[in-house]
């Protein structure tokens, strides 16, 4: 009779505890790699380890940047004169209710522009 294999113990047995607790001991952390443009975002917000992997991305044009900034004030601020503005033009349908009965619509009209939350107009 030959005798019984060597097997490995299932994954559930193998690590014995708390798998939750198991992956924050310190020889189970591994690096997280991230884009050039990702570790920029998070410089100074995460404590851990993280490798960059990638090419850096061209930088940005200055000039363009702040015509950008302009343009999204100029747009921010008339949203904000629109949005003060006492009597507003509010329309919706009623087959643009989310389910029947509902206060809850998928697209309305507020002075002449039409404002959607999906895919459906």
């Amino acid at each position: 009779m030959s005798e019984p294999r060597n097997r490995q113990l299932p994954y559930n047995r193998a690590m014995p505890g708390n798998q939750d607790l198991a992956v924050l001991k310190p020889e189970n952390q591994s690096v997280t790699h991230v884009t050039p443009r990702i570790a920029e975002l998070i410089q100074g917000l995460v404590r851990e380890e993280i490798y960059v992997i990638g090419a850096r991305p061209p930088p940005l044009d200055s000039n363009r940047n702040e015509t950008l900034k302009q343009k999204a004030y100029i747009e921010l601020c008339a949203f904000i004169k629109r949005a003060r503005v006492i009597k507003k033009d509010i329309d919706w349908k009623k087959e643009d209710r989310l389910v029947p009965g509902s206060d809850y619509v998928h697209s309305v009209k507020i002075d002449g522009q039409k404002y959607c939350v999906s895919g459906k107009n």
